[in-house]
């Protein structure tokens, strides 16, 4: 029993070696090396004192951005982590940069560019003034206005018959 007990808990056998980290969102607004080093502090750790639920729960504290993780337990020593970051839907432009916004209303990261089509929404706070200035954290909209300019814009859409991308 002394053995067993041994084995499975203070034994290199069961240690973990390797954790491969993934991002399978389609945009990224998250630096993948600080994704990667949060689930790094697994490394050197007894695999079985460990669940896939325990590190998913793990990734959500650590990383508030992220919608899903995905674990699998590769026994005796890796860790495949996958994880999707909540999705941008909207690009707010600028003076010179573009303010990408995340489905809670967060402006989770600047481009000058644009790489794929977003619905880009002007923000005037007044009738002479247009918000320009965007700050990587800020929360500009709350969850549910996300959600009133993605079914607004959609049932727009559909009685009119075109495709808006610019409010």
């Amino acid at each position: 029993l002394v053995i067993a007990r041994y084995t499975l808990f203070l034994s290199p056998l069961f240690k973990i070696k390797e954790v491969i980290v993934t991002n399978s969102s389609s945009i990224t607004s998250l630096d993948q090396h600080v994704v990667e080093q949060t689930f790094q502090s697994l490394v050197g750790k007894n695999i079985l004192l460990y669940t896939p639920h325990s590190i998913r729960n793990f990734g959500f504290s650590a990383i508030p951005r992220l919608k899903d993780v995905q674990v699998d337990m590769i026994y005796p020593e890796t860790v495949r982590v996958d994880v999707a970051e909540k999705a941008i839907v909207l690009a707010l432009p600028g003076k010179d940069m573009f303010g990408l916004v995340n489905e809670d209303g967060v402006v989770v990261k600047t481009t000058p560019t644009l790489d794929s089509p977003l619905f880009k929404v002007s923000v005037k706070p007044d009738d002479t003034t247009t918000l320009e200035t965007f700050y990587v954290n800020q929360q500009l909209f709350s969850p549910d206005q996300i959600l009133y300019f993605i079914v607004g814009k959609a049932l727009l859409e559909e009685k009119i018959g075109f495709t808006i991308n610019q409010a």
